[in-house]
């Protein structure tokens, strides 16, 4: 048992952490919430990495360990592990991660899957193992397969697992718990993130029913007190009236006598206003509509690809690849980390040369590409900067940043000041300002929330152009509609 008890943190006027408190007891939970709200802060605490400011951390003599979003390797297998690791203790994490690689082998030729579980063995050779794992976006250049093995390993691990992950089907096959970090504050749901979603969804529609209500309520009762306001303040400006042959002095007891009645009911009904509580209002994250231009009529050549192949010092990426897309059909290309996926893209795009075979656009088809690593943002320059290259209306500019969660003061910013998931959002921004029938995407849902993510995914769905997309996201990947494979 690992249990975090109220745990606060702020820096400097901003409180990133707001009484958070978990209990980890043999489960695999996902860690979700918006880039930049503490998520990765959370995850050093847990750790002893940073301290919290207020709060306690109970072990129970638990043992930690953290895999970092972003890590450096030693240059062979064999290098980074810890000094104090014995050989057989490394022979055996290796052996259970299922690396199967000399120590002088070059890490530099791991594929994505395989770097990972080098970093997982990392860990576990160690004398005291750990059996609470923290993953820090684990999933990010995986392919099928090192994404098929990181979820069979996480769910055999004898102990708990916190994952943070906006991989929503990653989450669905090895989560049992989810719990979202937003303002601050921690909310725990049971279950995978299709089952988080239905119980977000009903949440709120009954958070809105009992404000609506509430705030009718309230509107009924003050409209009632201006009512007998109105009310007594004709009873005291009724005047007698001889006319009515009416004894003054029964005259005026009636009037005294509804002045006091209705005072009592005013007075009531004042008490009960200002006694009544308003449940919170919900609070919905404002996001813009992100529209997407390009319009291409059906059936044209938007691209054909004849008879490509490539290779890397001599040795062969990938051959005789031909296709051809036309209209608004939408491409995959699929195949295992090394395959040469992000090759063929970069060698459509004019990037990198083929070594043979032909790649020609059709007529008046220009192209938008958002590269894995967001190549095309120039990070000396500003982020308004970057976006005014491809479009110089200043409206739609801000208008396709806030779409994508990017303030008026993130555009102000140096693009290298700004986080890894606020450049892939600038990146974006910067394709969906261009005018292109053809969209390239190469793993563009990398380092993006989930509600960027899912912001995106309906406009993306009803593109008028063409889209060829390499992704491990198989949300995004059914969103799309694709409608051709190439394996690699």
């Amino acid at each position: 048992m690992f249990k975090l008890i109220k745990i606060n943190k702020s820096y400097g006027d901003k409180n990133v952490l707001v009484d958070v408190s978990l209990s980890l007891n043999n489960e695999v939970v996902a860690l979700i919430g918006e880039n930049g709200v503490g998520k990765t802060t959370l995850l050093k605490i847990m750790t002893g990495e940073i301290s919290q400011d207020d709060g306690v951390i109970q072990t129970h003599d638990s043992i930690v360990g953290f895999l970092p979003q972003s890590q450096i390797l030693a240059s062979s297998v064999g290098d980074g592990f810890n000094k104090n690791s014995k050989q057989w203790q490394i022979d055996k994490a290796l052996q259970e991660v299922g690396l199967d690689k000399p120590m002088d082998f070059e890490t530099a030729n791991l594929s994505g899957g395989q770097k990972t579980r080098l970093l997982i063995a990392k860990i576990l050779a160690s004398d005291l193992k750990p059996n609470i794992l923290l993953f820090d976006e684990p999933t990010n250049n995986l392919d099928q397969d090192g994404l098929d093995w990181l979820e069979v390993y996480i769910r055999s691990f004898k102990g708990s697992v916190v994952i943070v992950s906006h991989d929503r089907a990653f989450i669905n096959k090895t989560c049992s718990k989810v719990v979202e970090l937003k303002y601050g504050k921690l909310t725990t749901y049971s279950g995978n993130y299709d089952a988080y979603k239905i119980q977000k969804d009903l949440e709120l529609r009954r958070t809105q029913e009992v404000y609506e209500i509430s705030a009718q309520e309230r509107n009924r009762l003050e409209a009632i007190l201006k009512s007998k306001s109105r009310q007594m303040s004709n009873i005291g400006n009724e005047r007698f009236d001889k006319i009515r042959h009416e004894d003054k002095m029964s005259f005026n007891g009636s009037r005294n006598a509804a002045e006091k009645s209705t005072g009592k009911k005013i007075k009531a009904l004042s008490s009960r206003i200002n006694n009544f509580v308003m449940p919170e209002k919900p609070i919905v994250s404002k996001r813009y509509a992100v529209g997407i231009k390009g319009d291409i009529y059906e059936g044209k050549l938007v691209l054909k690809v004849e008879h490509l192949s490539a290779s890397y010092d001599k040795n062969v990426i990938f051959r005789d690849i031909s296709f051809e897309i036309r209209g608004s059909q939408r491409l995959r290309i699929n195949g295992k980390n090394g395959s040469g996926k992000t090759t063929l893209l970069k060698i459509i795009t004019g990037i990198k040369s083929a070594d043979y075979g032909i790649v020609a656009a059709g007529s008046g088809v220009s192209v938008g590409y958002l590269s894995q690593d967001i190549d095309g943002i120039d990070l000396e320059r500003t982020a308004f900067e970057n976006l005014n290259e491809v479009n110089n209306d200043k409206m739609a500019i801000y208008e396709e940043a806030r779409s994508l969660g990017l303030s008026a003061d993130d555009l102000r910013k140096k693009s290298s000041e700004l986080s890894r998931g606020q450049q892939a959002k600038l990146g974006f921004a910067k394709l969906l300002l261009g005018n292109h029938k053809l969209l390239i995407l190469d793993e563009p849902t990398n380092h993006l929330d989930i509600a960027t993510m899912e912001s995106i995914e309906e406009p993306l769905k009803c593109y008028k152009g063409a889209i060829i997309v390499v992704s491990h996201d198989s949300y995004l990947i059914n969103k799309l509609g694709v409608t051709q494979e190439i394996y690699l």
